[in-house]
Formats: structure tokens, C-alpha cells, sequence
């Protein structure tokens, strides 16, 4: 442990492992919840998220920041962002560098996220700006274009800005919150190919040094 000399506050310090195995929470605040159960209803509800997990992430929503360790696991973009996308009709994502394949991968895996926290028969736009040269310009846009193809009829109204005027890297919802990403989109390491399981789940790639910081805007 150390004392803030700013706030005199005692801080807790927690070596990899232990982060790694779940005995220490990541995420900025943790709440208690009615002793609830999810109905029927809940558990068919489309394959989207269940009221009672929506009302666990909403909980859960406060401004703050999260600093993921170089090879960190356990960490994925449902734990990370849900709760301060919930409820959204308009999600904006600036990420400059969505180019190459696993860029691509984490994007469409994102897209996926709001797909599934969507409210069941509602619509959520959601727009991507990036930029892109002339050695990817073309690749881009015909994956984007198939990403956006495969979205129709799901409820995600997907449409996409190549400029090189973007650089920063954020997602803007419409429901009064801002995510500040320090390395975009693209927090994991690169998997052993597509072979490895953690081309499957999110929770078992290792994550880069970076930070996420959650704004009441």
C-alpha cells in the first residue's frame, strides 16, 4: 500500500496475477443490486441483453478511468463499455486506425456489442470515422462495405467516414457520455493466429498499457 500525499487517502497496489485471476475489480465503481431474477421473458428476450443485466450495467455507469496492464486478461469491450452505452440511439466511433485485419476483427466485435445491448425493435446508428491511405483505402472500404451489408435488418443503421482529418480516438453515445480511448479500439495484443481460442473470447488476450476514461459530457 502507499498514502496520497494529495489526499491522504491509503491506496491499495495488486500485483498482474492477481488481477488476472478476478480477485481484484478493474472497472471504476462496484455496486450492490436488488436481489433480482430474470423472468422468461427476459432470458428469450432476442439474444440481446436481459432487462436485469441492463439495469446491472446502468448501475454501474460513473465517470472515471481505467488503466489496463500490459498483458492484463479478463478484459472485454461488454465489461468495458456497456454500461455507458445503454441506451443510446446514436453511437460515434473516431478510431484512426481501423485498417488492418485485427483492427477490422475488433470493430466488427464492437459492433456486435451494440447490436446486442440494443434495445429489442430499436434502431441505434452507429458511425465509424477513420482514416486510411491509399495502400488501404480500397480494402477498407470493401470490408465496410460488407460489414454494412451484413447489418441489414438487425437494428445497427451502420455508415462509415474515411478523412484524414481524424485523430483522436473516442466513442460519443447520444445519452450524455464520452469514452476517451487512449489506443482506440485496439487494447489487446496480437493472438498467436487464427487458431488461438483467444481469437474466440476477448477475456483471454493479453491487453496493452493503455488507459479508458469515462466523461459525463
Amino acid at each position: 500500500t502507499y498514502t496520497s500525499k494529495i489526499s491522504g487517502q491509503k491506496k491499495n497496489v495488486y500485483p498482474l496475477e492477481v488481477v488476472n485471476f478476478g480477485f481484484v475489480s478493474v472497472k471504476p465503481a462496484t455496486v450492490a443490486i436488488d436481489n433480482a431474477s430474470e423472468t422468461t421473458a427476459d432470458k428469450n428476450e432476442n439474444k440481446n441483453i436481459s432487462t436485469f443485466t441492463r439495469q446491472f450495467y446502468l448501475a454501474r455507469a460513473n465517470e472515471g478511468q481505467i488503466i489496463l496492464r500490459s498483458n492484463q486478461k479478463g478484459i472485454t469491450y461488454e465489461e468495458l463499455f456497456s454500461p455507458y452505452l445503454i441506451g443510446a440511439k446514436q453511437i460515434e466511433v473516431t478510431d484512426p486506425y481501423i485498417r488492418l485485419p485485427y483492427q477490422i476483427r475488433n470493430f466488427i466485435e464492437f459492433t456486435a456489442l451494440v447490436h446486442k445491448i440494443r434495445e429489442v425493435g430499436e434502431e441505434v446508428q452507429l458511425i465509424l470515422n477513420t482514416v486510411s491511405d491509399e495502400e488501404f483505402t480500397t480494402k477498407v472500404k470493401s470490408d465496410l462495405d460488407c460489414l454494412s451489408d451484413s447489418l441489414e435488418g438487425t437494428g445497427v443503421l451502420f455508415s462509415y467516414n474515411i478523412d484524414n482529418k481524424f485523430h483522436d480516438r473516442s466513442i460519443l453515445p447520444d445519452n450524455g457520455w464520452k469514452i476517451v480511448l487512449g489506443r482506440g479500439l485496439d487494447i489487446w495484443k496480437k493472438t498467436n493466429g487464427p487458431f488461438d481460442i483467444a481469437e474466440r473470447y476477448q477475456e483471454l488476450r493479453l491487453c496493452k498499457d493503455c488507459e479508458i476514461t469515462f466523461l459525463k459530457v
